[in-house]
């Protein structure tokens, strides 16, 4: 009697640990919601165009106003503006996985870029999920970011 119980408690665990494995599995992160609904990546070509001499505001999604400013100037530096402070000492390279990789004192993280629709999108993976931004573009510095 005592070992059929047992095996009973084992059997409901076993049933617990599938479905939430199961469950976990299924759910998709934005990044892969985006590449289903026909994302891609912006190839290094395209992100060298798109970055060099122009200024990215980075929305939250639903935001009305930027999160971030980020200019980049000629010369893979990276210039921005978060919280009214400016961070100016970053440097930036594209990887062999298509990330474009920030490197500074403060920082040493990678982003993905990504086209959906008609917008451009950034992706950073966190201990916590990933944050997704809403990318707008303006050519060279309207900021006046130095």
């Amino acid at each position: 009697m005592k070992k059929l119980f047992t095996m009973e408690i084992l059997a409901a665990c076993l049933i617990l640990v599938v479905n939430q494995t199961a469950g976990a599995a299924a759910e998709k992160t934005e990044l892969e919601k985006d590449i289903e609904a026909g994302g891609r990546a912006l190839s290094k070509t395209e992100l060298v165009k798109f970055l060099t001499n122009n200024t990215l505001y980075a929305f939250p999604v639903g935001a009305k106003k930027p999160l971030r400013v980020m200019y980049f100037p000629k010369g893979k530096r990276m210039i921005a503006l978060q919280k009214g402070n400016i961070t100016k000492d970053n440097n930036w390279e594209i990887n062999d996985d298509g990330e474009v990789c920030f490197k500074g004192p403060k920082t040493d993280s990678c982003i993905h870029f990504y086209y959906v629709g008609d917008e451009y999108w950034l992706y950073k993976e966190r201990g916590d999920g990933s944050r997704r931004l809403s990318l707008k573009m303006s050519e060279g510095n309207p900021e006046g970011l130095k």
